[in-house]
């Protein structure tokens, strides 16, 4: 995993976790949601600032190659998925000697796919997730 501290307007895809620290390899403890800093077609989106509709987590500790951490979100309108995975899943990376790798990043989605994403990883949760991609608060 490579660390970006220059300016995200020269790096496409470019992904900054706004934690002090980088997290420890293989860290399967209890997992704390992360903000992360995403570019996405040359603009940049920030989960600390969008509004979460819905996080998925499989469970699976972070060196697993089938891991996946994800959340739904919407800022100004546009709604995205950003989350990390392991090298078999939707955020791998190629590595340069050849193959893929965990990675980060981030993609926006339509309200169509959001809602399969909610069908596919929320369960009970659905309805729940539905309502506030529809713009309704949860009490």
């Amino acid at each position: 995993m490579e660390w970006y501290e220059g300016d995200f307007n020269d790096y496409e895809g470019a992904l900054l976790r706004t934690e002090s620290e980088p997290p420890v390899f293989g860290d399967e403890g209890q997992r704390e949601e992360e903000d992360m800093k995403v570019k996405i077609d040359g603009r940049t989106y920030d989960t600390a600032k969008a509004e979460k509709i819905a996080t998925y987590d499989d469970g699976l500790p972070r060196m697993d190659l089938d891991y996946i951490r994800e959340g739904l979100y919407r800022e100004d309108g546009v709604l995205f998925l950003a989350g990390e995975s392991g090298a078999r899943g939707r955020y791998a990376k190629n590595e340069e000697t050849g193959g893929k790798i965990g990675g980060e990043g981030g993609y926006i989605v339509t309200r169509e796919e959001a809602k399969e994403w909610i069908e596919l990883t929320q369960g009970e949760n659905a309805s729940n997730a539905n309502l506030l991609l529809d713009g309704f608060a949860i009490i």
